[in-house]
């Protein structure tokens, strides 16, 4: 195979604000980006690349030693190898440099230029070797009259897990029966109330055959480490499965909603009409993306990268710091936005011995 597909996990460790702008007709002014199709926040996958991009990057430039490689916005033509160069690329612009992991991991944009005799001159851009599909809600944490509990679906958790094959393609439509399954098998009781939802009949079996199977792999998930191995028993010690309706509900009910004030820097006191509101995830909320990337740079670039960043995986792993301590998304100098993102599983290439 060429190519390395894989499920990778998150978990917000702040509130996470993913917004779209400003919206002047709703009932926040600036909400976060969602889902089209069911209406639940999501993580775009541009934002995903971008994030892992600027952090990958990051990291290089902290390391602080010349002989590490270009942090992908250098000068295009450096000193010392100009032949490994994509172009005079003026400063403003990634490196495109061949020998760049950052470029050559998550690509750069083509770019037109004028030579020295006036005329346009076209530098060829290139699309990375790493790719990310839109981040979903897998389990959203929620206040209830029993603690906090975390809710899901059948599909989204089957996603978790990467079983999507063995669940069958009927968890896509499982959405219009109510449906409301405790992971826990203890009895617990078969009522909760999350803010003015009243959640009945809660169960711990059920009668449709591709739900027990994800909720059985639920409950013989031991094997899951993320975020850690103790808080994941205790995710699934406090876990509900509801139809996709009943989560869309319940999650529009209890996105954290703040409102805000902009201080006028001239007298340090709130200005004049500036009070704002906008949502964000909870923290403690899991999502999961897919990412495809090339198993190594092998065979497909003139210059040589540096042993230690010998994969587009590799390179990736280096944004995971950053992902922690800066975050993403908006709203970062209010204390949102740090995720913990999953360690990157390096596959090995088929038939390698080492």
């Amino acid at each position: 195979m060429s190519d390395n597909r894989q499920v990778l996990r998150f978990f917000t460790l702040d509130p996470l604000h993913i917004g779209v702008g400003q919206d002047i007709m709703g009932e926040v002014d600036l909400p976060i980006d969602r889902e089209s199709e069911t209406g639940v926040p999501r993580i775009p996958g541009t934002a995903l690349k971008g994030g892992f991009r600027a952090h990958a990057a990051w990291k290089l430039k902290m390391d602080g030693e010349k002989t590490k490689p270009c942090p992908g916005d250098q000068p295009g033509e450096q000193e010392g190898e100009p032949e490994k160069s994509n172009g005079s690329l003026p400063k403003g612009h990634y490196c495109g440099i061949t020998s760049c992991p950052i470029c050559q991991t998550f690509g750069y944009p083509s770019v037109k230029l004028k030579n020295k005799g006036g005329e346009s001159e076209s530098i060829p851009g290139h699309e990375g070797r790493v790719y990310f599909r839109d981040a979903r809600l897998a389990f959203f944490p929620a206040a209830t009259d029993k603690g906090t509990v975390w809710f899901t679906t059948p599909g989204r958790a089957a996603a978790w897990l990467d079983r999507v094959e063995e669940a069958y393609p009927e968890l896509l439509v499982s959405g219009t029966d109510h449906l409301a399954l405790s992971v826990s098998e203890k009895k617990t009781g078969t009522e909760l109330r999350i803010g003015w939802i009243h959640l009945t009949g809660i169960k711990s079996t059920t009668e449709e055959p591709h739900i027990q199977l994800v909720l059985d792999a639920l409950r013989n998930a031991t094997d899951q480490t993320f975020p850690t191995k103790e808080y994941w028993q205790h995710i699934i010690k406090h876990t509900v499965l509801l139809d996709d309706t009943s989560f869309y509900r319940l999650v529009e009910t209890c996105l954290e909603r703040r409102t805000c004030n902009r201080v006028d820097q001239d007298t340090g006191t709130v200005a004049d009409g500036a009070l704002f509101s906008y949502e964000a995830l909870p923290r403690a909320s899991l999502l999961y993306t897919r990412i495809h990337a090339e198993r190594s740079f092998s065979g497909n670039l003139p210059g040589k990268i540096d042993g230690d960043y010998a994969s587009p995986l590799a390179v990736c792993e280096l944004a995971r710091e950053g992902f922690a301590r800066m975050g993403i998304g908006g709203m970062q100098t209010r204390g949102l936005g740090s995720l913990l993102v999953e360690p990157l599983v390096q596959q090995k290439e088929e038939g390698s011995n080492g």
